[in-house]
């Protein structure tokens, strides 16, 4: 059974494009394909279609909130017709009105509600960290604190990937013995290998 560590960005990918119309999907996964095989990946994991062993950190659900904050940031900020350079100046300013907590709240539920509470998906609970493992990843392969916590307790865990759109992670990370970390269409990739699907168009 493959076993995979899901990183937050394929969490909010996937959130993203759930709430998409039809004709918004289609045209997202013939135009970011890169980021529709999030929505892909989990949208299989729901319907039972992949059997693994499929874990997200408690850390990442910290990561989750804020990433969806930064997202209402965004929103707000083109319907004010606010220039992209100035995003760091308007998070700290933007106020998290009592909408922006339902959405939050609602991006959670939506989440747990599909994946977690059916047990297609597990928090990883928390245990001690290896000290050696977290300051390698700190280290010699230069990782924020966040991404090596995170990295580190799927070593632990003893999930053989991780999954995440961030490349700079991936590309940081190659030379890991421990974990593979892919991208997610990879990843698509590499399942279908396993259970001999032919590549989906």
């Amino acid at each position: 059974m493959i076993s995979a560590l899901l990183d937050t960005n394929v969490i909010l990918n996937w959130l993203t494009i759930s709430r998409a119309s039809e004709e918004n999907k289609k045209k997202f996964k013939r135009e970011v394909a890169s980021k529709y095989s999030n929505f892909e990946l989990l949208e299989r994991i729901g319907k039972k279609e992949l059997a693994g062993d499929f874990r997200i950190s408690n850390i990442s659900k910290a990561e989750f909130i804020r990433l969806i904050c930064e997202k209402l940031c965004w929103d707000k900020m083109a319907q004010d017709g606010v220039s992209g350079y100035d995003f760091h100046y308007y998070y700290e300013k933007m106020e998290i009105t009592e909408a922006d907590k339902y959405e939050i709240i609602r991006g959670i539920v939506q989440f747990e509600a599909g994946f977690i509470d059916s047990k297609m998906i597990k928090y990883i609970r928390p245990r001690k960290l290896d000290a050696i493992w977290l300051t390698l990843l700190l280290s010699k392969y230069k990782l924020t604190p966040q991404d090596a916590l995170i990295v580190t307790e799927g070593i632990m865990q003893g999930c053989k990937y991780m999954v995440t759109s961030d490349k700079r992670l991936i590309d940081a990370t190659k030379k890991i013995g421990k974990i593979k970390i892919v991208h997610p269409q990879k990843f698509m990739e590499i399942i279908r290998s396993e259970n001999n699907e032919n590549p989906r168009h």
